[in-house]
C-alpha cells in the first residue's frame, strides 16, 4: 500500500493491482504481474506451470531477464523495508502468504 501512496496510485488501480483479475489487464501485462506474484508467494522460487509457460511464450530471453531483475529488486526493497520497521526476517521451513483474495473491498487509505 505505501508504493500506491508515494506513486499516488489512484484507489482504482491499486485495488486492480491488489486482485489481479486478468479483466483488468492486457494479458501480456497480466501474465508478468501474475508471475511476479507467484514469484513472491513461493518465496522467491521461480514459478513453474501455466504461468512461468505463458511468461516465456509472451516476452524475449531480455524482457524476462528485465522483469525478473525487478523481482529480485522488490524483494530487496522488501526485506530492507522490514528491517527499517524492525520486523526482522526469521527463517523457516514454512512459507507463509498472506492471501489477498479477489473479493477484497474497502477503503485502502
Amino acid at each position: 500500500m505505501i508504493l500506491g501512496k508515494v506513486t499516488k496510485f489512484s484507489e482504482d488501480v491499486t485495488l486492480n493491482l491488489i486482485e489481479l483479475k486478468q479483466e483488468n489487464f492486457e494479458y501480456r501485462e497480466w501474465i508478468a504481474l501474475k508471475y511476479a506474484q507467484e514469484w513472491a508467494f513461493h518465496g522467491g522460487e521461480k514459478p513453474s506451470g501455466k504461468i512461468a509457460d505463458e511468461f516465456k511464450k509472451h516476452y524475449s530471453y531480455k524482457e524476462r531477464a528485465w522483469i525478473e531483475k525487478i523481482i529480485r529488486i522488490q524483494r530487496l526493497a522488501n526485506y530492507s523495508m522490514n528491517l527499517l520497521h524492525k520486523r526482522g526476517w526469521i527463517k523457516s521451513t514454512k512459507k507463509n502468504v498472506c492471501y489477498i483474495g479477489s473479493n477484497q473491498t474497502g477503503n485502502l487509505s
